[in-house]
């Protein structure tokens, strides 16, 4: 996952391009008041942003979590949970890095877009197909789940490394 992870962000550098990651916080900085410009967030987003290998593998235990609380009726314990999405996160990498490469040749910024959607989608039908027993439309439910807790886990965590600096 560091590897591909690592690749991703180098095939970004070499195509002169930002990681998804740098997109959303550049879109964020941009549309920050005055007010929030000299707050603690943009530090530490902006070294999220550009440290992609480095806070893919931090937000991972979160990630973790969440799809443990979501599946926790199938019997898997966290430690797998944590296996599984180091899986799906190195191969996200992939897919991020072939997008970056599409995008540069293809000069549109719509290939980003597909790119965020293919990469859910990836996670989803990996979801599908790991805990493939019980009811479908949960299992697609609990996914989306995973994804509204690890929103919430990172958000937690920002604000508690914005309290630290604080401190």
């Amino acid at each position: 996952m560091l590897t591909l992870s690592t690749l991703y962000f180098l095939i970004t550098q070499v195509t002169n391009q930002n990681t998804w990651a740098e997109d959303i916080m550049t879109g964020w900085m941009n549309g920050a008041t005055e007010q929030n410009a000299g707050a603690g967030i943009p530090k530490i987003a902006t070294w999220f942003a550009k440290n992609y290998a480095y806070t893919a593998l931090m937000l991972l235990p979160l990630f973790s979590l969440a799809s443990y609380l979501s599946f926790f009726k199938f019997g898997k314990n966290y430690f797998e949970h944590f296996v599984i999405n180091s899986y799906i996160t190195g191969q996200q990498a992939i897919l991020y890095a072939l997008f970056a490469i599409v995008e540069t040749v293809a000069k549109s910024d719509a290939v980003e877009a597909f790119s965020l959607l293919g990469v859910i989608t990836y996670t989803f039908w990996v979801f599908w197909q790991f805990f493939s027993e019980g009811n479908r439309t949960m299992n697609i439910l609990r996914s989306i789940m995973t994804y509204i807790l690890y929103l919430i886990f990172s958000l937690g965590l920002l604000l508690v490394l914005m309290g630290l600096k604080e401190w």
